[in-house]
């Protein structure tokens, strides 16, 4: 592995820990939620239980059932609209982010300072717009998180209520509830979150390309036991993939499934071929670097952002 592509694979490992926060940050305000919502369901156990069992029978005198519905649906939906906000927010963070630190390995690498101008933050979230036929996907997974939450709180309500089980049985399962709502939410970040940041890499390079340096793009797989094909994923072919070159066309050309795409992770591929998708690009260098500026070779990013690109 050559300099570029060390400092290229440490980008997307420090790309990987903001996507690691924001599912700590998800997982944290779901689990504030799950001790409300527990907290709801205890007060009516405590109220309306005989010999600590709740029924539906019991529930649906003077609307009780509908009301405790409604009290763990108010609990829950603000958090979910957090994450919802917090998940749009950081793709458009995630992208910035992506497009300057795969300038800046490349630069630093090569030693020269290109001036490439990065997309200003109302084109990068144009870029992420729901409104954009690319982002349909996106746009659908996060109408059905609320929904799916709202599904899942009601089906732990519903079966602990209709078999009679207890205060503590029925905490255990919206334990559960949220472990699925949190597993969905997951599926999100990490499927979006590897799309933002490889189309933040590719139009960096393109950029940069563009700009009259010689080299070119190639698609780069995590190799390990996950690695595509596996039990879950048993179509897509991503060790394949690895070190493939972007074709003149711009596009990689997925054989297993007859696909092609810009980048890993793309938004126009199945699912089976993005979702949980780890792969990312690198751009590969022709020929020998000269004239080096001794100066950008030894910046570090936070260095090099504020030297070039202060205030973003």
């Amino acid at each position: 592995m050559d300099r570029l592509s060390l400092a290229l694979s440490y980008a997307f490992n420090s790309l990987i820990r903001n996507e690691r926060e924001v599912e700590s940050s998800v997982r944290d305000s779901l689990l504030g939620a799950l001790s409300n919502l527990q907290g709801t369901v205890k007060t009516f156990y405590d109220k309306y239980s005989t010999k600590g069992i709740l029924s539906v029978s019991e529930l649906s005198l003077g609307k009780r059932y509908a009301n405790i519905e409604s009290e763990l649906l108010k609990n829950l939906t603000p958090v979910i609209t957090e994450n919802i906000r917090d998940i749009k927010f950081f793709l458009i963070s995630q992208y910035e982010d992506s497009y300057l630190q795969g300038l800046y390995s490349i630069e630093k690498n090569i030693g020269n300072h290109i001036g490439i101008k990065i997309p200003s933050i109302r084109e990068i979230q144009q870029k992420f717009s729901p409104k954009s036929v690319q982002n349909l996907y996106m746009k659908e997974a996060l109408n059905n998180y609320p929904i799916n939450a709202q599904r899942e709180i009601r089906k732990a309500l519903m079966n602990g209520l209709s078999i009679g089980k207890s205060y503590e049985s029925m905490a255990n399962d919206l334990s559960h509830a949220l472990r699925v709502v949190y597993s969905k939410a997951l599926l999100i970040i990490r499927t979006e979150s590897t799309a933002a940041l490889n189309q933040g890499f590719d139009d960096a390079f393109k950029a940069l390309i563009d700009k009259g340096v010689d080299g070119y793009i190639i698609w780069k797989s995590i190799i390990d036991e996950k690695t595509r094909p596996s039990n879950k994923y048993q179509v897509a072919d991503h060790r394949i993939m690895n070190g493939q070159v972007k074709g003149e066309d711009g596009f990689y050309h997925l054989d297993s499934t007859g696909e092609k795409a810009p980048y890993p992770a793309w938004a126009g591929l199945s699912p089976e071929q993005r979702c949980n998708c780890r792969c990312h690009e690198e751009f590969v260098l022709n020929g020998k670097i000269v004239n080096k500026d001794k100066e950008i070779s030894s910046l570090s990013y936070k260095d090099w952002k504020e030297k070039f690109y202060l205030g973003r």
